[in-house]
Parts: structure tokens; C-alpha cells; sequence
């Protein structure tokens, strides 16, 4: 199951969602919304969702 983290600047690491609360569309809306607002410093890796290799330095 794929998960998201959030690392506040205080205490320890929290979910926030998994992939049972969006779709397959939703993650892709929902990693393209990152990378615009990060300006692409943070990009969300689906590609072992979306049941590809990973490649951590692609």
C-alpha cells in the first residue's frame, strides 16, 4: 500500500493518507500539484504504484 508522510517541524512523522483514500487519477493530480507548487524540489515517485521499477535517482 502506497502511504503519505508529513514530517512536521516538531514531533514525529504522521499519515496523512494511503492509496485506499484516492484514485489512481487523484495520486497523478495530486503529485503534478506538488511538483507545481515546489516548483519541482518535491516529487512525488508513483512509479511503484503504478507497478513500475523504481528508480530512485530517475
Amino acid at each position: 500500500m502506497v502511504s503519505l508522510y508529513v514530517l512536521p517541524a516538531r514531533g514525529g512523522r504522521r499519515h496523512a493518507l494511503d492509496s485506499s483514500h484516492l484514485s489512481t487519477a487523484d495520486w497523478h493530480k495530486l503529485a503534478d500539484a506538488v511538483a507545481a507548487d515546489t516548483d519541482g524540489r518535491i516529487r512525488l515517485d508513483l512509479a511503484a504504484r503504478d507497478g513500475h521499477s523504481v528508480n530512485p535517482d530517475a
